[in-house]
């Protein structure tokens, strides 16, 4: 079975907030984003609704999303003081977004450990999680 035909997985940080200063952001964070978008500015698809700052790990074969989640973590869980100052600076909203292509019924593990709830907690984030089944 090749790696097109297993299940994979891509975990997302996003912040966002009606605007901010990307630069601002990176150079606190001392993070480059994988990508952002600027509120009013044309997108791929759509003029964007809202700034926002994002990391991403790459798509890989995976059954337990706890693992691209631990990735973005050992990232950001060093800079959990930059990340609440930030918060309250721009108003900021912070989100992990979670993809899942299935594939052949490879249906991952969908559960949160502890740190990951604890440190969403303490940031304040949301979760959203995207299943695609093929």
């Amino acid at each position: 079975m090749s790696n097109l035909e297993k299940t994979s997985i891509i975990a997302r940080f996003k912040i966002y907030a009606d605007d901010f200063s990307i630069d601002d952001v990176s150079n606190v964070l001392q993070k480059d984003p994988s990508d952002f978008t600027i509120k009013g500015q044309q997108g791929k698809f759509t003029v964007a609704k809202e700034t926002s700052w994002n990391i991403y790990t790459p798509m890989s074969e995976s059954l337990d999303v706890n693992q691209q989640l631990g990735e973005l973590l050992s990232i950001l869980r060093p800079k959990k003081v930059q990340l609440l100052e930030l918060k309250d600076k721009y108003q900021l909203n912070y989100l992990f977004s979670i993809i899942i292509k299935i594939k052949n019924n490879q249906t991952p593990a969908i559960y949160f450990e502890h740190d990951i709830i604890e440190f969403a907690h303490d940031i304040k984030a949301e979760f959203d999680i995207d299943l695609y089944v093929s």
